[in-house]
């Protein structure tokens, strides 16, 4: 009985303790945030070829506290994309439920939080899917952001 007291206070506290983390990791996301660089790393198949690509400045997120995100996309100088949505949190994935709209089918995107600090950072995404040619892909995708 004693063992059970005593490992009660320990879990209440480890678990207030995660709480407050995934707090502090919500509010840190709230505000616009500059994508500083984008970078792909891809593969094909099983092993067949794999490639690199980087783009700078390829926009922008804005994450408000009840919940909404607006994610500008620019791939290149004369196209922009806006995607809304939703976001959610936990200590280390942050979730983007986006919406269909001219351009894109609704989508589900589980970024893995690398790194988070007030004023930078990296999220982590892999994308496997089948192209139109049929090939699996792997795409490892990495934005790295700074708070505006």
């Amino acid at each position: 009985m004693k063992k059970i007291t005593l490992i009660l206070p320990v879990i209440l506290v480890l678990f207030l303790a995660a709480a407050c983390k995934e707090k502090r990791v919500e509010r840190r996301m709230e505000g616009k945030w500059v994508i500083a660089k984008q970078t792909s790393s891809y593969g094909f198949g099983f092993g067949s070829g794999f490639g690199y690509s980087g783009i700078s400045n390829p926009g922008t997120m804005e994450f408000s506290d009840n919940g909404n995100v607006i994610w500008t996309q620019t791939p290149n100088d004369t196209t922009i994309y806006v995607r809304t949505g939703t976001w959610t949190n936990s200590i280390d994935q942050l979730t983007l439920s986006l919406s269909q709209d001219d351009n894109f089918e609704a989508q589900v995107i589980p970024f893995t939080i690398k790194k988070q600090t007030r004023k930078e950072m990296r999220l982590l995404v892999v994308l496997d899917y089948i192209d139109d040619s049929g090939y699996q892909v792997v795409d490892q995708v990495t934005l790295e952001m700074d708070k505006e």
